[in-house]
This record gives structure tokens, C-alpha cells and sequence, in this order.
């Protein structure tokens, strides 16, 4: 009943805030829907099955709409068995870890959801699919580890002058902190999003980017956007021990910080003086 009624509701009144549902459980009587619980797990389960989906954001309230009303036509409707779902999990999850056993592979996308994970790879090598591969030198411990077919020319491209590292700002909810101790063992970067740490036992700030420069983590940048005045202010930009201090990196920040404040519609960016003294030549 829960779930038909919050259907019923979007098809009649288009997308609703999530507080807006919340808002109905105050209802009392036969048209009640039951506690606010309940509504958030079943808002949780109709996403997962697909019925839903966030279409948009007001602050930080989302936005539900139907499904149906908003996936493109290119979407393809097929509904899938088990098999199938798991098959194209795992090579999605493969594929945004680059080379990964089959614990990373479980526990990234489908969150150690998978009900029968080992046949599934045993197949997916079959079908030539994904490919096993050795691992000899670097921080990784043993066993057997695999790449997505499609991945092998990336590895080519490696040893040659095609790929050029630049500096990124990345999101906290970046495929790279799905699992932190992988990270950690990867590129012995350490971190944590603080934003359900109270203030006073913060390390670092409340939305902070990690700063990566092509396959290295060199520090951390705390942003914050103030709309009222239209200012992106970097309240503070950390470096790691091991981070590059020429005025190129320097300068590579600051055009990345320039991108993110065009993307925020932001007039002006404004640096604080918490900024290593080896970068302050371009972030001041």
C-alpha cells in the first residue's frame, strides 16, 4: 500500500520533494502512510528496483519523479534475470576499477550483492570478457587479479607519450573512495569525507577535493560557495609530503580551481592564507 501511494502520488503531481513526503506522514487517518522510516526505505527500495530516480535537487532535498517520465528512450526497458544483471555488474565494476580481484570486484558497485560472483568471472574469462592478469611488482598482495578486454590498449598507451598528467580536483563520492584501504594501498593517500564529523574533530574541512596530479595524490583543497555573494572561497589548501612545489603545479591548481567555479557559476574565487608557501605564487 506504502509503495502504491507514493507511485500514485508522483504520476498525479509530477516530481516531489523528499520532504514533501515526509510532510504526508503527518496525515492521520485512512490515507495515512505510515512513519517517516518507512517512507525513506521504500523511497530506497523503489530506486533500487529502478521505479524512481533522483531528477533533480532543490538545496539538498532531492527530487523524485517516476522512471518512466524521465529515462530517455534510448534506455533500453528489457528487464533482466540474476545472471544476466550480475554478467554486466561485474564488467561495469571491473571497468571503473581498471584491474581489481574478485573482492574489489564485489564490493564496488553491487556492494557484495552478488549471488553467485565466482562462476560469474569463471564465465566472463570464458567469454574472454575480462582477463586475468599477473601483478609483480607494487604494493598489491597475491592472487589472481583481472582487466576488462576493452581496457588492454589502455595499457599499451601507458608506455607511450599519449597520456599526460594533469591535475584534478576530485569528488569526495569519486569511484577512487568507494574503498579507502585500497586507495590507501594504491596511492598511500589516506582519506576521509568529514562531512557527518562534527566541526571541532574535523582534520581537514567539511567538502574537501583531493588534489590528484596524474597518478599521485599531492594534497587537498577546502572549498565552500557562497551564493549569497557569488564567491567561491578555498578556505584552505593542504599539501602531501611528497607533492610536487614548483610553480607549474601551482599554476595547474588554480586553472583546475577556475574550472570548478565556472561549473559553480561563481564571480570570483578567493583565497585564504592557508595555502603552503610553495604555491602561493598562484594561490593567493
Amino acid at each position: 500500500r506504502l509503495r502504491d501511494n507514493i507511485l500514485s502520488e508522483l504520476r498525479a503531481k509530477g516530481p516531489l520533494l523528499s520532504r514533501q513526503f515526509e510532510d504526508k506522514t503527518r496525515v492521520k487517518g485512512s490515507l495515512g502512510w505510515g512513519s517517516w522510516g518507512d517512507v525513506s526505505r521504500m523511497m530506497f527500495h523503489l530506486f533500487l528496483r529502478g521505479e524512481v530516480m533522483v531528477v533533480g535537487r532543490q538545496g539538498k532535498q532531492k527530487l523524485y519523479g517516476l522512471s518512466e517520465n524521465f529515462l530517455p528512450s534510448r534506455v533500453s526497458k528489457k528487464e533482466f534475470s540474476v545472471e544476466q544483471v550480475e554478467y554486466l555488474s561485474a564488467q561495469r565494476s571491473l571497468r571503473a576499477l581498471g584491474i581489481a580481484n574478485s573482492s574489489e570486484i564485489s564490493w564496488h558497485f553491487f556492494r557484495n550483492r552478488y549471488p553467485n560472483l565466482k562462476a560469474t568471472i569463471k564465465q566472463l574469462v570464458v567469454d574472454e570478457k575480462i582477463i586475468p592478469v599477473d601483478i609483480t611488482d607494487g604494493p598489491v598482495g597475491k592472487g589472481e587479479r583481472y582487466i576488462h578486454s576493452k581496457d588492454i590498449a589502455l595499457l599499451d598507451e601507458l608506455e607511450t607519450d599519449k597520456w599526460e598528467p594533469r591535475v584534478s580536483l576530485l569528488s569526495p563520492f569519486d569511484n577512487l573512495f568507494c574503498d579507502r584501504a585500497r586507495t590507501k594501498l594504491l596511492f598511500n593517500f589516506d582519506y576521509t569525507i568529514e562531512i557527518y564529523t562534527p566541526p571541532s574533530k574535523r582534520k581537514f574541512g567539511y567538502y574537501v577535493l583531493p588534489i590528484l596530479y596524474g597518478d599521485k595524490f599531492i594534497g587537498r583543497l577546502d572549498p565552500l560557495m557562497d551564493r549569497k555573494s557569488g564567491k567561491l572561497i578555498i578556505k584552505a589548501v593542504y599539501a602531501e609530503t611528497n607533492a610536487p612545489r614548483d610553480k607549474d603545479t601551482s599554476r595547474e591548481i588554480r586553472d583546475s580551481v577556475k574550472q570548478l567555479s565556472e561549473f559553480l557559476g561563481a564571480k570570483e574565487v578567493v583565497y585564504s592564507r592557508k595555502v603552503p608557501k610553495y604555491w602561493q605564487s598562484y594561490l593567493h
